[in-house]
């Protein structure tokens, strides 16, 4: 994953069960044209860039065949996804 200023957009998880817990399931969509293949690089950089902080012990996943644009599930601390 390229190391530069990612343009995100995110929406939480429909199949959330608990959008006013600690940890939230969320949705993010990489308008940069990057795609995620180790969560824990993808965590270290929206930390760092936006202040996100992701799950990163527990499972994720994408979706999206060829030609679509990826879709990602994945963890992170409600207070800090803005």
């Amino acid at each position: 994953m390229a190391d530069h200023e990612h343009r995100v957009r995110w929406n939480i998880d429909p199949y959330e069960e608990k959008p006013g817990g600690t940890y939230i399931g969320i949705e993010p969509w990489l308008d940069c044209g990057c795609a995620i293949n180790d969560l824990k690089v993808f965590a270290a950089q929206m930390q760092a860039q936006r202040g996100w902080h992701m799950v990163t012990s527990g499972g994720w996943g994408s979706s999206g065949g060829v030609g679509e644009q990826k879709r990602y599930s994945v963890r992170a601390r409600r207070t800090t996804v803005k």
